[in-house]
């Protein structure tokens, strides 16, 4: 049993960032509004950063290998963001020829899997992670909830192939 990791929620102990709610994992920083933030997986623009209401963020904590956040001076290379840059790098390149990993937890399960192959220039890693939350609601004495259902599921995966020393292609499917 595990419990759920998740990275926006650990930035609101750091100075200049606030939480937007209770339980919730929307995140803004230097005094902007979250949606004043550029949030990136990969390089690649995420809009919505949670699942299930903003309880749960919508990066998978097994597959993130780096996180980095800038408020204030933000890198050029952002372009201009009024608030703050959150960006979140996926899986590191496998070190052995295949790994599978996974959780249970109370709220999430994850699953996964990471490896090379082609004389090592071919890496990957899939991920993918389920909620089984309607528990939960099914303990709420109202009727309404009891009927309700609140579940989400993701499925996150990185290749990357080394065509020489100084090349590489890199895919990132969410």
């Amino acid at each position: 049993m595990r419990g759920e990791c998740d990275g926006n929620k650990r930035m609101t102990i750091l100075w200049g960032v606030k939480k937007t709610g209770d339980g919730s994992s929307y995140i803004r920083g230097r005094g902007g509004n979250y949606d004043q933030k550029l949030i990136l997986m990969n390089d690649i623009p995420v809009y919505n950063p949670s699942h299930l209401l903003g309880f749960f963020s919508v990066f998978n904590p097994d597959m993130v290998s780096k996180v980095s956040l800038y408020k204030g001076s933000v890198p050029a290379r952002y372009e201009s963001r009024a608030s703050s840059v959150l960006d979140v790098k996926l899986s590191p390149r496998a070190s052995s020829p295949f790994m599978a990993y996974g959780g249970i937890g109370i709220l999430t399960s994850s699953l996964g899997v990471k490896g090379k192959v082609l004389d090592d220039k071919l890496t990957y890693t899939v991920g993918s992670r389920a909620t089984y939350s309607d528990w939960v609601l099914n303990a709420v004495p109202d009727k309404d909830a009891k009927t309700s259902a609140a579940n989400f599921w993701d499925f996150n995966s990185v290749i990357e192939y080394q065509v020489n020393s100084k090349n590489s292609v890199k895919g990132t499917f969410y």
